[in-house]
């Protein structure tokens, strides 16, 4: 299962991004694999945890940068593969017996296929461009988007473990054994956030506000004392690392040195990059979103009350907030560079959406044949769905044939 959704999306990325690095035109692949040629360039980028992986692969393999590039970008979306196959099988065969679980030992590779090639719905007389304008749960173009994926997935569910060890405070011989285990899952969180911070901000900072607010929220329900507070700070000293890392970004992009400084800086003005490439940023939002928006219309009583859901919704909102808020000024003004967490977050709702609603096809599957109400509810979502794989396919497709048009 895991080997068959490494190795599909691993051949499919790597043909895609092998074609985009032999453009001779800019492209994003293009751009970021020059600073691989030596250690030098790459610890000049303010994110270079990419460039770093591809330096060390060209460095130490007898390869070309190009091949470097498209490897290492390769093996990130195959990682994600694996990723997203190992958190369906969990909700899939949670509860099941072992003869059960067998007989769907398929369907997380399915899974983790469909949801690493989606892409937004198409229609030609709204936007000529595919997904510039509305976003994508799946990019196709930038490596560092791809890179940072893995690690997004990893720090949300190990972030959901840390939450329920927090509940589970121990009193007496078995305190030393529990704060161990604490201080293990911010270790954990510390390093999987600050490399994440380091190939990509993007994800930082929509995950961080999330958080921010969540332990607000329970300090304020619970009424926590002054030594409750205290408390909460030291157990979100993990964030400390990735902030620094953060600072550091922003200083060296429009303050100290770099491609913006001095020409550029951030500002507030709604809408305007997301309007820049599609006339309504709605329709773009649906677009981008149609089967996650059914899926969480049709089961809204039931999605909210997985633990997992609630956090990534979170992440996927201050994502829009953030996209459709912000903007660069200057030379980067047009880069919709905020809209990145927004895609990012999207991807990880979109992945939970299509486990949730298989998780929940299958366990309704004896009523699916009798009940005709209830295959409508099936029915619709799975059309959009199709819709949605059948576009990214398509674009993909498209892509390999006249790699000029890449967006």
């Amino acid at each position: 299962m895991y080997f068959v959704s490494f190795l599909s999306i691993f051949i499919m990325t790597h043909a895609m991004f092998y074609k985009e690095a032999q453009l001779t035109v800019s492209s994003d692949i293009v751009t970021h694999m020059k600073y691989i040629l030596s250690l030098d360039q790459v610890l000049k980028l303010t994110h270079c945890g990419w460039h770093f992986v591809s330096w060390l692969f060209y460095a130490c393999l007898p390869i070309t940068p190009v091949q470097a590039a498209v490897l290492v970008t390769a093996l990130f979306n195959g990682l994600t593969a694996v990723l997203v196959a190992w958190l369906a099988d969990r909700y899939l065969t949670a509860g099941k017996e072992t003869g059960e679980s067998r007989e769907m030992a398929w369907l997380p590779a399915v899974i983790s296929f469909v949801a690493c090639t989606v892409g937004p719905l198409y229609l030609r007389f709204y936007n000529a461009n595919y997904y510039k304008g509305q976003g994508t749960p799946n990019v196709w173009h930038n490596p560092t988007a791809v890179a940072v994926k893995p690690f997004m997935i990893l720090v949300d569910v190990i972030t959901l473990g840390y939450w329920e060890c927090r509940k589970e405070e121990k009193n007496g011989a078995e305190r030393a054994s529990w704060k161990k285990k604490l201080r293990n899952y911010q270790y954990i969180l510390a390093v999987l956030l600050a490399v994440s911070t380091l190939i990509k901000p993007s994800f930082l900072m929509v995950y961080l506000p999330v958080c921010g607010i969540a332990e607000l929220w329970r300090l304020v329900k619970n009424k926590g004392s002054r030594k409750e507070w205290g408390e909460a700070v030291v157990q979100n000293l993990y964030f400390v690392p990735s902030l620094l890392i953060f600072l550091w970004q922003y200083l060296k992009i429009y303050i100290i040195g770099g491609e913006a400084a001095g020409e550029g800086g951030i500002a507030i003005a709604f809408f305007r990059v997301a309007r820049l490439y599609a006339p309504s940023v709605l329709i773009s939002l649906g677009l981008k979103m149609a089967f996650p928006i059914l899926v969480i219309v049709i089961w809204r009583k039931k999605i909210f009350k997985d633990r997992l859901f609630p956090l990534l919704f979170g992440q996927f909102l201050v994502g829009l907030a953030i996209t459709w808020t912000f903007t660069e000024t200057g030379s980067r003004a047009g880069h919709g560079n905020f809209g990145w967490g927004n895609m990012l977050a999207a991807s990880f709702v979109w992945i939970f959406c299509i486990i949730f609603y298989v998780r929940e096809m299958v366990e309704e599957r004896h009523k699916l044949r009798t009940d005709k109400g209830c295959r409508w509810k099936y029915g619709i979502p799975f059309l959009f769905l199709l819709w949605h794989f059948l576009a990214g396919i398509c674009y993909y497709w498209e892509l390999l044939h006249d790699m000029g048009r890449q967006l």
